[in-house]
């Protein structure tokens, strides 16, 4: 499945709601506290570039880069909508944030995500993309709900 990926309209309904079904797919995987998804106020911090893939027309996917500062960044609020998962569009949208990544002047790249299995497919494909388990990092604290990776973005 092709799609066109576009920075987000966060006055878009349909944006709107796959934000929030992303928040609410996340609230039974984890405790409050381990749950570390962007809400809509968190996603329109100017540090963070958020971007939707679009599906003829309509927006099916999500994906953010919150930076940290010049040299490092976060990967935030991948998402896609359940009806067209397994298609390939996950994948394009982290290409597409590695890219915007690189392009932005980025060398460190950094994920959380979850130890539920509802996050198995992502945490394989965030493996496959080159992220590497690492500590914690920035205000992340260990805990058994998540997991913390990094891609270097220095080659």
């Amino acid at each position: 499945m092709s799609s066109v990926i576009v920075p987000a309209d966060l006055s878009d309904d349909r944006v709107v709601a796959l934000v929030q079904d992303h928040l609410d797919e996340m609230e039974p995987t984890a405790p409050q506290e381990a749950r570390h998804a962007l809400d809509l106020s968190g996603l329109q911090s100017p540090s963070v570039h958020l971007f939707t893939a679009l599906f003829d027309g309509a927006p099916v996917a999500l994906g953010a880069v919150a930076f940290f500062d010049e040299r490092r960044g976060e990967l935030k609020s991948m998402r896609t909508s359940a009806r067209v998962r397994g298609q390939g569009l996950g994948r394009q949208m982290l290409n597409h944030l590695i890219a915007h990544a690189k392009s932005s002047g980025l060398k460190d790249l950094y994920l959380e995500t979850g130890t539920h299995e509802l996050f198995a497919p992502a945490r394989a494909m965030y493996h496959s993309a080159g992220f590497r388990p690492c500590p914690p990092y920035g205000s992340y604290v260990a805990n058994e709900h998540s997991i913390h990776m990094h891609l270097s973005l220095d080659f």
